[in-house]
């Protein structure tokens, strides 16, 4: 990591030997019996973040104080006197407490840095992790480390030089004292080389090989209608694709446990075949029906049709039992029975979760009392959903809250209900009609939908095309829409302009495809390639159908650059999501309707002076 602030070059023969560690005990042990006020140091201190320039939000201003608080009253602390503030403690100037007294965490923090501190200390230059590790061990067992106090010293030390930083080393700092409010750390070493590592310690993402994933980028689903059929005759072709749950290899034969939705089929491999499958891998073969020496039916397998192996341990797991969300809503009751006709088992995902998914998207935050840790109200059952996929359902949905902590905009509101549902075995076109008739019958609306690419529905109600760039910047000069001295890329003024006049104006049932500007990292392709389709009926957008980007290095990446620039300091957990992928999400399609927008439209319709206008539009 680049330095983030100055601070004097550090003094020769710092003080971490034997005999050091020795006086900083000694030191410890004669002072007198006292508490160090842990809440009072770290808010005195986090003073400097209410006067700073630019400001610090308010809701990241609110968060942090709450979190430092609650860090003090980790304690009680001991409050001893510093070895590491002594004149004769060789010590670099950044390194040196200005008081004299405080937990015995701070000597084990400052001494152990000026031994791991090759040059400018931390934060201004880079730590050796190895003996940072070593000196901490080192210390703590001597002094004492305990992670809460440890944390507590960490965040005071940053805070304390928080006033002398620029703009991007205090959104730097933000980030390392929201993590430090809940560390997630199980020891000493471990928080110091979490803290003074080069990453982001506010999104786990786990490291990406770069070598080929083993990922196909063909979008067909897996062939899953055959699960459906009674058990064949011997002979009888079969095409299935599931997940290996076992394998037995034996002399002439390799028997695998094929599944998918609670149902099994043993496969049968010659030894000729060039195929070594193991559990969790995702498989689609075809085969003829037969029977083995015992007489248990089996599918011998004549051709492989796809094949994606496993990247982790422990691949193939269990379904959750499905639970009922609930819920009355007019819409709601209406579409639960029509997606259960179609196939859709509904689930049910946690609304407070321990870490936060939901790409850029601002949390709600609360904690965890007897534990002292900080909850989210999640923003989206997406990864939720996914998994119910790879762990071996077929079609499956949510209708629930999702929350999202931002600026209103409109008539938008932080509580919304939304329908996520998704399908291992439809294509997205398949996926979008599908969705274009759930929503047709809800609103009893027999117009057939349209498809439309994104330019075609911009032209058709804004009159200009969007390849055009001066009329573009005419249109945004006079629909108020600011420009200054045209420095706005025209695509992002033609998705602005979209956004806050052209939408509404976009008649009939339109499956608008070919949209232009980033997508989720989620969704498989980029930009307009990306694949995906808006819903809009008479100018609301309702719904949004896409594919699933599957590769987990692929997705990390795109995580990471979008996290990279996130304003917002708030843990992001990964990592059980990409081992999800990495295991293997088949191929899927998915939808996110807004129940909220289509309950309005629903209501507007059944009102009698407005179901005619409507028909006619």
């Amino acid at each position: 990591m680049s330095c983030l602030f100055v601070i004097s070059a550090r003094a020769p023969g710092a003080s971490t030997s034997a005999g050091g560690e020795a006086a900083a005990a000694l030191e410890h042990a004669a002072s007198p019996p006292a508490v160090w006020d842990a809440v009072g140091a770290l808010l005195r201190a986090a003073a400097a973040l209410g006067t700073a320039e630019p400001a610090v939000d308010r809701e990241t201003l609110r968060s942090l104080l709450a979190g430092l608080a609650a860090l003090g009253l980790a304690g009680p602390h001991r409050r001893v006197r510093l070895h590491s503030a002594r004149p004769e403690t060789a010590l670099p100037d950044g390194l040196r407490p200005a008081h004299r007294e405080g937990a015995p965490e701070e000597d084990v923090f400052r001494l152990a840095l000026a031994a791991a501190c090759p040059g400018d200390p931390w934060p201004a230059g880079p730590v050796d992790n190895a003996v940072l590790a070593d000196a901490v061990r080192r210390l703590g067992g001597r002094l004492g480390a305990r992670v809460p106090a440890l944390a507590a010293v960490a965040a005071l030390h940053l805070l304390e030089h928080f006033a002398g930083q620029g703009p991007a080393e205090r959104r730097w700092t933000l980030r390392r004292l929201t993590w430090l409010t809940d560390p997630r750390a199980a020891d000493a070493p471990e928080l110091m080389r979490l803290l003074t590592g080069p990453e982001d310690l506010l999104v786990r993402l786990p490291a990406t090989s770069g070598a080929p994933s083993g990922t196909d980028d063909d979008e067909e689903p897996l062939p899953l209608a055959d699960w459906h059929r009674p058990p064949g005759n011997p002979g009888e072709e079969r095409r299935l694709g599931g997940r290996v749950q076992a394998v037995r290899r034996h002399r002439e034969w390799t028997f695998a446990d094929l599944s998918w939705a609670d149902r099994t089929v043993q496969l049968a491999f010659d030894a000729g075949h060039p195929l070594r499958p193991r559990p969790g891998d995702l498989l689609a073969v075809r085969g003829h029906a037969g029977h083995s020496r015992t007489g248990a039916p089996v599918l011998f397998v004549d051709e492989v049709l796809r094949h994606r192996p496993t990247r982790s341990v422990g691949a193939a797991r269990r379904t959750r039992p499905l639970t009922d969300t609930g819920g009355g809503a007019a819409v709601a009751d209406a579409l639960r029975p029509e997606l259960g006709a179609l196939g859709f088992a509904e689930m049910a995902s946690p609304v407070l979760t321990a870490a936060f998914y939901g790409g850029a998207s601002r949390p709600f935050t609360t904690r965890h009392a007897s534990r002292n840790r900080p909850l989210y109200l999640r923003v989206t059952t997406e990864l939720d959903l996914l998994r119910r996929l790879a762990e071996g359902r077929t079609r499956v949905y949510e209708i629930g809250a999702s929350f999202r902590n931002e600026p209103l905009r409109g008539d938008a509101v932080k509580e919304f209900t939304m329908l996520e549902a998704y399908a291992a075995d439809l294509r997205l076109e398949e996926m979008t009609v599908l969705v274009a008739g759930l929503v047709a019958r809800v609103l009893g609306d027999d117009r057939p939908p349209r498809w439309t690419t994104f330019d075609e529905a911009f032209t058709e109600t804004s009159g200009v095309h969007p390849d055009d760039e001066a009329a573009v910047r005419r249109l945004a000069a006079g629909q108020g829409t600011p420009d200054p001295a045209g420095a706005i890329d025209p695509q992002v003024l033609v998705r602005r302009l979209w956004r806050s006049t052209f939408r509404h104006r976009l008649p009939g049932v339109a499956l608008v495809h070919r949209i232009p500007g980033p997508a989720s990292p989620f969704i498989a392709g980029d930009g307009r390639d990306a694949r995906r389709v808006w819903l809009s009926v008479d100018g609301v957008e309702l719904a949004e159908t896409s594919a699933n980007e599957r590769d987990p290095d692929r997705l990390a990446r795109r995580l990471a650059r979008q996290f990279r620039d996130d304003p917002h300091p708030v843990h992001r957990d990964y990592r059980d999501v990409l081992e999800t992928f990495a295991d293997g999400v088949p191929p899927c399609v998915g939808v996110g309707l807004g129940l909220t927008r289509l309950a309005g439209l629903h209501a507007t319709r059944r009102r009698p002076d407005t179901t005619e206008e409507h028909r006619q539009r």
